[in-house]
């Protein structure tokens, strides 16, 4: 255990690492978009660029997406994990992590339930 312990350690960081950089880079977007619509909206009207529901849905993914790595993390942590307290805290995460996630999936199924537009038979 001497060797994988670090090499655990590692991965897990790399894997948080890459759920940071994917939650700032949503944020980036999100807030790039929000700002062109605003910005269209006080020059042209307020009927366009992105409407609201895709600003969210677009910045619920990626954060959706960063939860999952987090996920992912704390399982590969729980590897190296020694003692009970520990594992305990991990589940904890893991099972608060997993509610927001499949809270954050519903409101997405939400959102872009509404953002289809409806046929007519």
């Amino acid at each position: 255990m001497n060797i994988i312990g670090p090499i655990v350690e590692w991965l897990v960081i790399g894997i948080d690492l890459i759920a940071v950089y994917i939650l700032a880079w949503g944020v980036v977007l999100g807030l790039w978009s929000f700002l062109r619509r605003e910005w269209l909206r006080v020059l042209k009207g307020p009927n366009l660029g992105p409407k609201d529901d895709t600003l969210r849905g677009q910045l619920g993914s990626y954060l959706l997406l960063a939860l999952e790595f987090m996920i992912a993390s704390d399982i590969i942590y729980t590897l190296i994990s020694r003692t009970y307290a520990d594992l305990i805290f991990l589940a904890g995460i893991v099972a608060l992590r997993t509610l927001m996630g499949y809270l954050l999936s519903r409101e997405l199924n939400q959102v872009s339930s509404l953002a289809t537009p409806k046929r007519l038979k």
